[in-house]
């Protein structure tokens, strides 16, 4: 009948049959002494989480350069009027692209969020943002804002990064000419003195492209980190 021994170390202990060890006096000391080191050694990091950017990048389109021109608008018009420039944010790009793609694959662009019936829901809004893992500082009032707009877009060409560019400049004309207006929501995101950044999401689908832009004061959560960044 085989017998075991039960070996203590420290607090762990191991059963180890006697007949493994019999013919090789002293390998039972060795084996002891690498569980030992074994149980010392700290256990590697585990690399922090992090999350997709969710870039819909269009094919043929330098996502990228569409992001700085449409930044670039909004800054031209900001520096008239005396004001800081915005700043992409990376986290803001992301929600921002999440929401055309949702937008793009309902064939709807709305604020709408699922749930609710109200045309902009700020609350669910708000919701919204921090699933995702952002909040912001709440300055005067002001803590973020959503532009969203659609229009025709089509393009077989090598680099289509012109042509959608020329597309989507007829969504920020649009907000701009609200300039005056009574009902100016666009145009006040464009012009608010308490965002400092700005996202940009881009998606295209059956013959139409779908844009958000997201603003926000300042995020306060610590949100996960984009994969690759």
């Amino acid at each position: 009948m085989r017998r075991f021994v039960l070996l203590i170390i420290g607090c762990l202990a191991v059963i180890i049959p006697t007949m493994v060890f019999a013919a090789v006096p002293g390998q039972l000391f060795r084996a002891a002494a690498a569980l030992r080191v074994i149980a010392e050694v700290p256990p590697k990091p585990v690399a922090a989480a992090c999350v997709p950017s969710e870039d819909w990048v269009t094919k043929n389109v330098d996502l990228a350069k569409v992001r700085e021109t449409w930044l670039g608008w909004y800054n031209v018009e900001r520096a008239k009027r005396g004001l800081p420039a915005y700043r992409l944010e990376p986290q803001l790009n992301r929600t921002a692209a999440l929401w055309s793609a949702r937008s793009a694959m309902k064939g709807v662009m709305e604020h709408k969020r699922d749930g609710t019936t109200a045309y902009y829901d700020y609350g669910a809004i708000k919701g919204w943002f921090k699933n995702l893992g952002l909040e912001f500082k709440n300055v005067k009032s002001i803590t973020f804002t959503e532009n969203i707009g659609r229009g025709p877009y089509s393009c077989k060409e090598a680099d289509c990064t012109a042509k959608l560019l020329k597309a989507i400049r007829y969504s920020f004309d649009y907000y701009l000419a609200e300039e005056g207006k009574a009902y100016r929501p666009h145009f006040n995101a464009i012009v608010n003195p308490h965002f400092t950044m700005i996202g940009f999401g881009l998606a295209v689908r059956n013959g139409q492209y779908f844009i958000t832009a997201h603003f926000g004061t300042e995020i306060t959560s610590n949100p996960l980190r984009l994969c690759g960044s």
